[in-house]
């Protein structure tokens, strides 16, 4: 009797030392802020100190989920993007990564609203209802907080001013250790072709067509030169592939995106409340389970500074698609 409770007891304390093992490593989601009242996120969702609603300048990350019918029938979908991406960063509805499905520490998300009020989903999609303003503050917000890890980024900006201003943000993030997952853009575009329209030591973006919707729609993509990409090692552009190579829709790069994981048709927390999920594709989706792998990681390996904690997300990366291969920075694609 005994060695039995001998036996209970050194399995109740490996339980409590692997558990007290884990570090917090949270997910900063810069975007149309989050269904706050969803059960999906009941527990998994930890709020700002200070202002979480850079669009509203507010401390209600709230987001403005809606359906609304047109005439012809067809839904208009009112926010809900960050909803998505949230739900994806939480690994909600089997879209976590099939490679780190063996860790097993908690990780939350942390909403920074930077949208407008009344941003449809599409209009998101098109950089229609957001400023620079908003997304640096939010970022330098996210920065801030300790329990931070990694800050996904979903999103484009039309201004200028936040491909400059943002160097000094990965400057500061790289310094306590975080990392800036961004998406690598839906233009179908090879990032590495728009380095000699620019100076490689800085974001860009641009449209480079003719078209009156060229005019309107800028360039979603950050092109990076290797010297910033060099520089600033916590940051990671994720392009849409699959072991079936890159989507058609996304932006690569050998030079320019680093990796590439599962953004087609993937499922997450519905952004009207029609259902209970809903398919989601592009690099939107993709971004945040590159970001949900590298909170877990940090989580389950505390002690690891951020380049170790890296160097196991790429030891992770599968190789057997040479379309991949051939069109990212690290060459491969997170399963």
């Amino acid at each position: 009797m005994l060695h039995i409770f001998l036996l209970v007891l050194l399995l109740a304390v490996n339980v409590s030392s692997a558990f007290a093992e884990c570090g917090t490593a949270d997910i900063a989601v810069l975007d149309t802020g989050i269904a706050l009242s969803h059960p999906d996120f009941s527990g998994k969702v930890v709020l700002p100190k200070g202002t979480s609603d850079f669009g509203n300048l507010d401390q209600n990350p709230q987001d403005d989920m809606m359906a609304v019918v047109e005439p012809g029938g067809k839904p208009v979908f009112y926010g809900g993007h960050g909803t998505s991406v949230a739900g994806i960063a939480l690994g909600l509805h089997n879209s976590s990564p099939a490679a780190v499905a063996q860790l097993s520490c908690p990780v939350k998300v942390m909403p920074f609203k930077i949208a407008l009020s009344s941003c449809s989903y599409s209009q998101w999609e098109q950089m229609d209802c957001l400023s620079a303003q908003a997304a640096l503050a939010a970022l330098d917000a996210a920065i801030r907080e300790p329990n931070i890890k990694v800050i996904n980024m979903s999103f484009g900006i039309k201004e200028p001013v936040f491909a400059q201003q943002l160097i000094f943000r990965l400057q500061d993030a790289k310094a306590r250790g975080k990392f800036v997952v961004i998406s690598a853009g839906n233009d179908s575009e090879d990032l590495d072709s728009l380095l000699g329209l620019i100076n490689s030591r800085l974001p860009v973006k641009l449209c480079r067509g003719k078209s009156p919707k060229c005019k309107r729609k800028v360039f979603q993509g950050l092109a990076l030169g290797p010297a910033l990409i060099r520089e600033y090692p916590n940051l990671v552009l994720v392009a849409s592939a699959s072991r079936h190579g890159m989507d058609q829709y996304s932006n690569f790069g050998k030079q320019t995106v680093h990796l590439g994981t599962e953004g087609e048709n993937i499922f997450s927390v519905d952004v009207a409340g029609i259902s209970p999920t809903r398919e989601y594709s592009g690099t939107s989706q993709s971004a945040p389970r590159v970001s949900r792998a590298l909170a877990l990681l940090a989580a389950q390996y505390p002690r690891d500074n951020y380049l170790n904690t890296l160097n196991r997300l790429k030891n992770l990366l599968r190789k057997d698609n040479q379309a991949v291969n051939t069109t990212t920075i690290w060459g491969g694609y997170l399963q």
